[in-house]
């Protein structure tokens, strides 16, 4: 909702927050979804290389579980 209201900086802190909590649980699949809004957030930012870092470290992550159909949108958001 930050993201589509432009209120980009305070969507990255979330989103930080968001990827560090993940992590932290090894949330496997669940960081994919959140790499993938902050890729998102980046890209809006200008930011590329760290969009596609995330879309990258996401589109990995779900590559683990081809059944999720995250998978099609972390490939989507990849390429």
């Amino acid at each position: 909702a930050l993201v589509g209201l432009g209120r980009l900086d305070q969507a990255l802190k979330e989103l930080d927050a968001a990827v560090a909590s993940r992590e932290r649980t090894q949330s496997g699949i669940y960081l994919a979804g959140s790499l993938l809004q902050r890729s998102w957030c980046y890209e809006r930012m200008g930011r590329a290389t760290d969009a596609l870092n995330d879309a990258a470290r996401a589109s990995e992550l779900l590559l683990t579980r081809p059944d999720n159909p995250r998978l099609i949108a972390g490939q989507a958001t990849y390429a």
